[in-house]
């Protein structure tokens, strides 16, 4: 008897300590507004959830777009859905993913932020790939001539190649009996080009061909195979963009496609199937540029690995990428990267290249919200202090109406009037609440059952230790 008594007598203050200490955290947990400024936000990515065909799911770039990216915007929404336990909505996306071949993974600059490791420098800029198109699509005819490479004799006529390592061959075609070949080396570009052929300046035009093969990388790092438009005013090159060609296996004939909007100076363009200091081998059919009249019903954009630029520390959101990277693979590079992240923040937002390009051109300074998110973000993963206003400036740009944050805000710290909210840029203030050492409390939950839990979870934090846990702050 005297030692049962004396078991409750332990069980006693054992509970009495146990709830000295979280009474405090209780009570500002009940104290936490039901609905909160995250839950707006959240709310907002849920209502651009669109189910555009049949069992696909993805959420819109912003409310009356008729486009979805796959990355960065869809990619960030499954994982904001999936770590605050809205299986159903993420599973959504996944499957939609899954429908189109591509994996749920970022784009070589969001994977940092879920705890995956990037390349440094980070990559700057992602081609536009149109994943999937409605049929009512407006498209002019081919500008390339002999597009599908069948009229030539010993090459295909209108085309040029490099002396080694190109070829036109018949083994393989994605349509009648030709297709252009190359065969890579890691010392050399190689490439075909077409002849040229005339484009009108401000004008958007889509790239696309069939391509099959092995494409492979290998040092230095700017080894790639891509499909590139050049653009060309009357005299001289003025310009250019790129499909990249992923690294892989194309065991049937794949297309590759986007959409680019011409130079305002442009009058002619031409047409490159390359590989720069890369190997395997690769054949490409049915190369065309179309000019896009107009869009669909829908579109399906995937935004894929592209190059870096030399600048790239100049600009806010690559910097805090890499910084993100190089905290999380050790290297005490990290620190000196912050710093000059810091210096970028004066007070109000990010000012760095394109802050100061805006303003150059536009006489309007603008910043961009997104930045500010990131900065945020960076600072908890790496444990260094900001300026208490930051959260409070990034959730003055929620949109009261819809929920959503807006995109772009002025030195008066007042959302810009010509500005939308949009996908990307809400998920990421609604990360940038994420906290890695803390779960949270439900604000419904008893003070007994509270107590409970948090004895068991003293008793198991040793197992425990060192495994990542979220939750959302205070706004």
């Amino acid at each position: 008897m005297k030692m049962f008594i004396t078991k409750i007598i332990s069980m006693f203050f054992a509970f009495t300590f146990i709830m000295f200490l979280t009474v405090p955290l209780l009570r500002s947990v009940q104290a936490y507004p039901r609905y909160t400024e995250a839950d707006k936000a959240l709310d907002f990515v849920e209502s651009l959830l669109w189910n555009y065909d049949g069992d696909k799911w993805l959420c819109k770039e912003y409310k009356n777009a008729n486009r979805c990216w796959l990355y960065n915007d869809n990619y960030l929404a499954y994982q904001i859905f999936q770590t605050l336990g809205r299986n159903d909505l993420a599973e959504k996306i996944r499957a939609t993913f899954m429908s189109y071949g591509i994996p749920i993974k970022g784009n070589g600059r969001i994977e940092v932020l879920f705890n995956r490791t990037i390349p440094s420098p980070p990559y700057t800029g992602a081609a536009c790939i149109l994943v999937d198109n409605s049929t009512d699509m407006q498209l002019g005819s081919i500008l390339v001539n002999n597009s599908d490479v069948e009229l030539g004799d010993e090459w295909p006529l209108y085309w040029y190649h490099a002396p080694e390592g190109a070829y036109w061959t018949s083994e393989e075609s994605h349509s009648s009996t030709h297709s252009l070949k190359i065969v890579g080396n890691c010392s050399r570009w190689i490439d075909w080009r077409s002849e040229t052929f005339p484009v009108t300046g401000s004008r958007s035009y889509m790239v696309r061909c069939y391509l099959k093969g092995v494409a492979n990388t290998c040092e230095p790092f700017e080894s790639r195979w891509v499909i590139m438009i050049r653009w060309y005013n009357e005299t001289s090159w003025i310009g250019q963009d790129e499909l990249p060609i992923v690294a892989g296996n194309y065991e049937e004939w794949t297309l590759l496609q986007g959409i680019f909007a011409s130079p305002k100076d442009a009058v002619k363009a031409d047409l490159i199937f390359g590989a720069f200091n890369a190997t395997g081998i690769m054949y490409a059919d049915d190369l065309e540029v179309r000019e896009l009249i107009k869009e669909g019903s829908f579109m399906v954009m995937s935004e894929v690995r592209h190059m870096q630029i030399r600048d790239w520390e100049e600009y806010a959101d690559l910097l805090l990428f890499d910084v993100i990277n190089k905290y999380y693979q050790g290297d005490p590079e990290y620190a000196q990267l912050w710093e000059k992240a810091y210096r970028m923040f004066d007070g109000k937002g990010m000012v760095d290249k394109s802050f100061n390009d805006t303003f150059l051109k536009t006489g309007h300074r603008k910043y961009e919200t997104y930045k500010l998110a990131l900065f945020i973000l960076a600072s908890k993963i790496i444990d260094r202090p900001i300026p208490e206003n930051c959260s409070h400036i990034l959730w003055s740009m929620q949109n009261r109406s819809n929920g959503g944050i807006t995109t772009h805000y002025l030195p008066d710290l007042t959302p810009d009037p010509n500005a939308t909210q949009n996908i990307e840029t809400t998920c990421l203030a609604i990360y940038s609440c994420f906290s890695e050492d803390e779960v949270p409390i439900p604000e419904n939950i008893s003070i007994f059952m509270a107590s409970a839990i948090i004895a068991m979870a003293l008793l198991m934090i040793r197992e425990k230790r060192g495994h990542v846990r979220l939750r959302i702050e205070k706004l």
